[in-house]
């Protein structure tokens, strides 16, 4: 890997994690597509922990009133955390019992029909009985049916392609969640997601002896590129909700998935 694959990876990250459209996929495709060599699960893990730091910084506003909230005994914001930890708990579960199994499933090929797959899916949700606004507290209206059915969709999203936002986003929208909800309780979600695939990752690494494996600064390099463009991702999602809704993305998550069929049908990337 150089500096330049730490960069590009770093804006494919920061672009793609909190898109609905699947930041895996893209690390997988892309540098399949250019021959660049795997870029490792240290630099991988570092690319989430500064998109976990970009959703902190975006929605430090809700995440400080939901902290203040559950300090001072509001009982909604004491619930909210609830449901986020319980809506975690399938992701874990389906992690640990088939994690092996679900690498396997790591290819171009797999990749490209979740694409499709879930862009079509996407679709669907996003003109299922539309509910346009986003008024940050009504995150907190989530019902814990909602937010189980959430949770079970975040585990789909360990098979690459399938995107955790996608995933959760769609859905949400199926479940009843206008458009607003629906983004920042995956946002929100993403936290302890995050957290747990990263230390689990570290600890991997850890057990293997295996090391960094490349230059600090390249690490550096990549989780500043992946924050500064995580944040601007956040934005232009909230952006796009309220001007176009999901569809744009859906069509995206298509186009690309079929592109990625058509390169491998022509040989020009392994399957």
């Amino acid at each position: 890997m150089t500096w330049l694959h730490a960069v590009i990876l770093g804006i494919i990250q920061g672009i793609t994690e909190f898109l609905p459209i699947s930041s895996s996929g893209h690390l997988l495709v892309i540098p399949a597509v250019l021959g660049w060599p795997e870029q490792g699960m240290v630099f991988d893990v570092t690319m989430h922990l500064a998109t976990l730091l970009a959703i902190v910084i975006a929605l430090r506003n809700d995440i400080g009133q939901l902290i203040k909230g559950c300090r001072t005994g509001v009982k909604a914001d004491q619930l909210l955390v609830a449901k986020l930890l319980v809506a975690t708990i399938p992701a874990v579960a389906v992690g640990v019992l088939l994690g092996d199994w679900l690498d396997s499933l790591r290819t171009v090929t797999i990749v490209a029909w979740m694409m499709i797959l879930w862009g079509a899916l996407l679709f669907l949700a996003d003109y299922w009985p539309k509910k346009k606004t986003i008024d940050a507290l009504r995150v907190r209206d989530v019902s814990w049916t909602q937010s189980v059915v959430i949770g079970v969709a975040q585990s789909f999203a360990l098979i690459s392609g399938t995107s955790r936002a996608g995933a959760t986003m769609t859905v949400g929208l199926f479940s009843g969640l206008d458009r607003g909800q629906v983004a920042r309780f995956s946002f929100l979600l993403a936290i302890p997601a995050i957290l747990g695939a990263g230390a689990k990752t570290w600890f991997d690494v850890y057990k293997s002896g295996a090391g960094i494996g490349m230059p600090v600064g390249m690490l550096v390099i990549g989780f500043v590129t992946a924050l500064v463009f995580g944040v601007l991702s956040i934005r232009f999602l909230f952006y796009m909700i309220r001007k176009t809704g999901f569809t744009p993305f859906a069509i995206y998550r298509i186009v690309f998935g079929v592109a990625v069929l058509l390169l491998v049908a022509g040989g020009v990337i392994a399957g």
